[in-house]
């Protein structure tokens, strides 16, 4: 062929595809923005880049409340995800770099994309400690699970290092190994709940005494009854249920609360160990975002994998207020243990495995050029575009830098990032809309979902609904006032007031109150007149607010 005939072959195979909207990332993040888009449009030109070979997509979406939605995530191949949304180029690929400014995306494959609008959803990577190491394993995506579980099967001793959901999950999901959970707070699952929550968790599913019938709930309640963890010597009343069991409503000011006291009541040497022989698993069901790593976690990542070490019962020692500061291998194979870790305490743990489920840092580094920071991420306005034009972003990778809404605030959390999916698709797409047509233009406010915190969730085997400030997050603690209703075993329910206007609360357990309580957070009514009666298991509180 001649030459100018080679070299505009050449061009037309090097051209970029153009897409009007691009999404990299297929976690639920990235995947709830491309579902979006296509809710208004059907046949909407889009591009999704995904680095895993699978997506997460969210099914049987249940509506509990007006913020508040329940749903189960399915993984689904490249291919079965493309089959059911034709109109959607699905790239499996590693994104090398975005240029803004011609509008273009590049993979590391050298494949060239041209969009109008991008979102950014490439998630978070996990804070593994000392990585590297050959006894040190990470759990983040279903790729690290899977090694989890490999290793577990050979272990009789781990040590868990992390204190937020997925170590809190590994806790009550694994058996048949030693647990030495050390935890950097004064309670378990602190990321999530207050210590009233956390040892109603441990004197459920924990403490081998769980079963003994003589257990008085109210002293239960009273050793970590609120966020602070407190002892109520007043303001507590008792009643007794239909099925018998005995239901503690307790009442306190927040500022009346010694955490330091009263986490010694508890806990003298901030070390407790438990024993249990069998520990039923609950289905778990939701999702993260996606990263560079792989399809990232939510509760249901272990459903389908055997979390068994080689022990025939679990044993969970919890180690309060520790950190682990570094770990060596022992001298000899003649050893008890192949790994050592050192404690800030100088206590030694020996132990076949350190699990490290410590948080994470958002994938943004390959986006300098949008306004950032390394903790928090991609910094998003209340359209969710980024500080670059036409560049948007949802999930773990992003920050929120809006004014927030009172009674809401950010975590990285699976129902977030479907949310800001959900959100970041319906502005790229009337964006553009908008520009086709000015005269017409919609106007785009923020979501709803974005006016109260709500996150439901399973620990322990147990539903739990987070709600508003739940641990009173930011609120004046001279003006706060709890309510707190304990039902062993079965139910633990937190509300937060200031001025007994509802702020939050933490329901655990089926409740059924979470409406009711998010509509009582939302209207801000004035609660003074009902007092105690908010919780009396007595009265239907739902009928004074329908």
């Amino acid at each position: 062929a001649p030459v100018s005939c080679r070299a505009k072959m050449e061009t037309e195979e090097n051209a970029p595809e153009h897409y009007t909207f691009a999404v990299i990332g297929g976690g639920i993040a990235g995947v709830s923005c491309v579902e979006q888009i296509l809710e208004f449009d059907p046949d909407a030109s889009i591009l999704l880049i995904s680095s895993s070979p699978v997506v997460k997509v969210a099914t049987q979406v249940t509506r509990l409340s007006k913020t508040l939605e329940d749903f189960i995530v399915l993984e689904k191949s490249l291919k079965s995800f493309k089959d059911v949304h034709q109109s959607v180029r699905v790239v499996h690929g590693v994104v090398a770099e975005l240029l803004p400014e011609q509008h273009l995306v590049v993979t590391k494959d050298g494949e060239k994309f041209h969009y109008k609008k991008i979102c950014i959803c490439t998630g978070a990577s996990p804070k593994v400690l000392f990585p590297g190491w050959e006894h040190v394993v990470g759990i983040r995506d279903t790729e690290s699970v899977a090694e989890l579980a490999k290793r577990i099967s050979k272990a009789k001793k781990v040590l868990l290092l992390g204190n937020g959901g997925i170590a809190t999950e590994f806790v009550h999901e694994v058996s048949g190994v030693d647990i030495v959970w050390a935890i950097k707070d004064k309670s378990i699952s602190a990321h999530f709940v207050d210590p009233g929550a956390a040892e109603f968790f441990i004197q459920s599913k924990l403490s081998n005494t769980n079963q003994t019938k003589d257990s008085s709930l109210p002293t239960t309640t009273k050793q970590t009854s609120c966020d602070q963890g407190s002892s109520f010597p007043e303001n507590e009343a008792v009643h007794s249920t239909d099925s018998g069991s005995e239901v503690s409503v307790t009442s306190a000011q927040a500022q009346d609360i010694d955490i330091e006291n009263e986490t010694k009541k508890i806990s003298p040497s901030k070390r407790r160990k438990y024993t249990i022989s069998s520990i039923s698993a609950e289905p778990q069901t939701r999702s993260q975002d996606d990263n560079s790593f792989g399809s990232a976690l939510g509760p249901d990542w272990h459903q389908n994998v055997n979390l068994r070490g080689q022990n025939l019962m679990k044993n969970v020692e919890i180690l309060y207020e520790k950190e682990c500061v570094g770990i060596r291998k022992t001298g000899s194979e003649t050893e008890e243990w192949p790994i050592l870790a050192d404690l800030n305490d100088r206590t030694i743990i020996g132990c076949d495995l350190v699990i490290s489920a410590t948080g994470v840092l958002p994938n943004c580094t390959l986006f300098e050029y949008c306004e950032q920071e390394p903790e928090k991420g991609i910094f998003i306005d209340s359209a969710m575009k980024t500080s670059v034009p036409d560049v948007y972003a949802a999930g773990d990778v992003c920050f929120s830098k809006w004014s927030w809404s009172k009674h809401w605030f950010q975590m990285k959390l699976w129902t977030q990032a479907r949310q800001m999916g959900l959100y970041a698709g319906k502005s790229m797409f009337l964006t553009v809309r908008n520009e086709l047509d000015p005269e017409d233009a919609t106007e785009i406010d923020l979501d709803f979902c974005f006016e109260c915190f709500s996150h439901v969730t399973r620990f322990f085997g147990f539903k739990v609904v987070l709600l508003g400030l739940f641990n009173g997050q930011g609120l004046d603690k001279s003006k706060q006032h709890l309510l707190i209703r304990c039902t062993k075993n079965l139910e633990y329910i937190k509300l937060v007031f200031e001025d007994w206007r509802l702020q939050g609360a933490i329901l655990i357990g089926d409740t059924g109150l979470e409406e009711t309580f998010e509509n009582l957070i939302l209207n801000q009514v004035d609660l003074s007149s009902y007092g105690e009666d908010l919780l009396n298991p007595d009265v239907d509180i739902e009928d004074y607010f329908d």
